[in-house]
């Protein structure tokens, strides 16, 4: 389980840089598909909207929640 959240963490913070970095992130719940599902909150609050609207995440109070298909 590793090798997924390695690749989930960078791919998050390659996703995330031109909203102003990541302050926190955690995989909420992950399904048989591969699928992960995060929680983002990033550095500049003021981004969560703009980052869900482009990732086509759900903008919530804690942050942003993002869908990440890992692939083996």
């Amino acid at each position: 389980m590793h090798q997924p959240l390695s690749q989930i963490t960078t791919t998050l913070l390659e996703m995330c840089r031109p909203f102003g970095g990541i302050e926190t992130c955690t995989v909420e719940h992950a399904s048989n598909e591969g699928v992960f599902h995060c929680l983002v909150s990033l550095k500049e609050p003021r981004n969560h909207a703009p980052l869900a609207d482009t990732l086509g995440g759900q903008f919530g109070d804690k942050g942003v929640r993002i869908q990440i298909r890992v692939r083996s």
